[in-house]
């Protein structure tokens, strides 16, 4: 039987202990599947600010993006980058991902997006730190 224990309430933490010593006291078998934490609207937040920062440094430095099969160059937007960079590197780390990241691949994602701007476009920013964002 699965049991779910919120551990960041008082009661959850309280009745995960208790089950965790009762399993341990009798010598059973455990196995843990730690429940996947979805991403959160502050991180969904802290994206769209980190895309608006690099967008912002790239425009100020006149930078522009080249449209294949088109004679003209467009502005840097946080949604261009959005499609052209984040996507890219999401569905490349994560092909068969349907829906929303959790948590974990959300910042792992980030990691990857960061090393990238800085390889392609020599921009080294933080993250915005997602936690402080209000959803």
């Amino acid at each position: 039987m699965q049991k779910i224990f919120d551990t960041s309430t008082q009661d959850g933490l309280y009745l995960a202990k208790q089950r965790f010593d009762n399993l341990i006291e009798n010598k059973k078998i455990i196995e843990l599947d730690l429940h996947a934490t979805k991403r959160t609207n502050s991180q969904s937040k802290a994206r769209w600010l980190y895309l608006t920062m690099i967008s912002d440094i790239l425009n100020e430095q006149g930078q522009t993006l080249t449209v294949p099969g088109l004679n003209f160059e467009v502005k840097f937007t946080k949604d261009n980058l959005y499609e052209i960079y984040w996507q890219s590197a999401r569905f490349s780390m994560y092909p068969n991902k349907k829906g929303q990241l959790s948590t974990k691949e959300f910042s792992d994602l980030v990691d990857v997006v960061q090393m990238m701007f800085a390889q392609v476009f020599d921009i080294s920013i933080s993250f915005p730190d997602w936690k402080n964002l209000i959803d």
